[in-house]
């Protein structure tokens, strides 16, 4: 699968860190080589760029499937704010859902049984220079499984300077549909196995919505509480600094949030 971009467009000064304009071109992931985009013109707020997007080698055997290059991950059930959605995640304000970026990596699933998946990935990151360092790569186990209508996920490893281990759930109690997500971590600046001082976080993201036929009309309403290791909610600004672009700058610890869509 290739797909490649060519963009021009103009975009406002503020709100590209929290990813809610991402495109092809804007999309700020420590897991996509700067070397696969060339920036052609970049003056304010109006942009060029061309590049790869997606290059991915897809081989099945059996029950196994391995993809290899450039596609994406996600493994999030949430809508807004999605604590588990560690390779370029989407903003809680994101505009476009449709398209997601795809990041450098390989991942391997393996049917075990029926409705039993085991999911390994492995991702290379980047660093502030664009030079693939182990800091910011990303090595993650995923046991997938169906049970009670219910899917659920496990998952854990190390991702970009942390290390965490978390879970989902998804599924439908009659006309309602549930989904909840969370994960702990532990910040791990160097990834190196030193733990930071204070480095224990935890997120976690639920919520209910009901879905009818007539326009596709969806409404929904999540709870997410989210912890980066800070002492308090002000020591946010010093844990984001340390953090990969790919950690998306929430500053306060519970959220509350409604959602309408068609």
């Amino acid at each position: 699968e290739l797909n490649y971009f060519v963009e021009l467009g103009r975009f406002p000064g503020f709100g590209d860190g929290d990813g809610t304009f991402t495109t092809a071109a804007t999309a700020q992931s420590a897991y996509r080589s700067p070397l696969l985009t060339w920036n052609g013109w970049n003056n304010g707020t109006v942009r060029g760029a061309i590049g790869v997007d997606r290059f991915v080698l897809r081989m099945e055997r059996g029950n196994g499937r391995l993809s290899l290059g450039r596609f994406p991950i996600t493994l999030t059930t949430s809508t807004l704010i999605t604590p588990n959605d560690f390779f370029a995640p989407f903003g809680a304000t994101a505009v476009n859902r449709i398209y997601k970026p795809g990041v450098d990596g390989a991942r391997f699933e393996y049917a075990l049984r029926p409705f039993v998946t085991l999911d390994l990935m492995g991702v290379l990151g980047n660093d502030e220079e664009g030079d693939p360092t182990w800091t910011d790569s990303a090595l993650l186990a995923s046991l997938n499984l169906v049970a009670g209508g219910y899917e659920i996920r496990v998952v854990g490893g190390k991702v970009s300077r942390r290390w965490v281990a978390g879970a989902s759930i998804q599924g439908s109690a009659g006309p309602v549909h549930l989904h909840a997500e969370g994960h702990v971590s532990a910040r791990d600046r160097d990834s190196n196995g030193q733990l930071d001082p204070q480095p224990w976080g935890g997120k976690l993201a639920a919520g209910p919505s009901i879905s009818w036929p007539w326009k596709n009309l969806s409404v929904g309403v999540e709870y997410a509480y989210l912890s980066d290791g800070g002492a308090t909610p002000a020591d946010y600004l010093q844990v984001q600094a340390e953090q990969s672009p790919d950690a998306l700058p929430y500053l306060g610890r519970h959220y509350l949030s409604a959602f309408v869509g068609a």
